[in-house]
């Protein structure tokens, strides 16, 4: 038959054994222990920090948004001071070229029409006469 070769051991073995396994377990809880208290005191600190990147956005958002605006109604701004300044400096030219303006040129041929009709008004009276 198959000899037995396992030792038995002491009571005293068997003691120190025990005594290793449950040092080494008291050190795996304990360690766990720090590591659960570690995760709970950085799980506000994460939820602040996602707290306040939250609020970071928002405000970004919000000045974003307002640069936008601002940045619409200054291109709004300085289109009318370039419509206005090209206005200045088309009188300008047409004053130092001595061009005739499309008023001026209305106002010529309404002139023009109202002394025609009236010539034609005295060779009609004086071919009567």
């Amino acid at each position: 038959m198959a000899q037995n070769t396992a030792r038995t051991l002491s009571l005293d073995e068997v003691r120190a054994r025990v005594a290793r396994l449950q040092a080494e377990g008291q050190k795996l809880v304990g360690q766990l222990r720090k590591d659960a208290q570690a995760i709970a005191e950085r799980q506000p600190v994460v939820a602040r920090a996602i707290e306040e990147g939250r609020k970071l956005q928002s405000t970004v958002r919000e000045r974003a948004e307002q640069a936008a605006k601002e940045i619409e109604s200054r291109r709004t701004q300085v289109a009318g001071l370039v419509a206005e300044q090209l206005t200045r400096l088309g009188e300008l030219a047409v004053q130092r070229l001595r061009l005739v303006r499309q008023d001026e040129l209305d106002a010529l041929t309404r002139r023009i029409d109202d002394l025609e009709h009236k010539l034609a008004d005295a060779q009609r009276k004086s071919k009567a006469a």
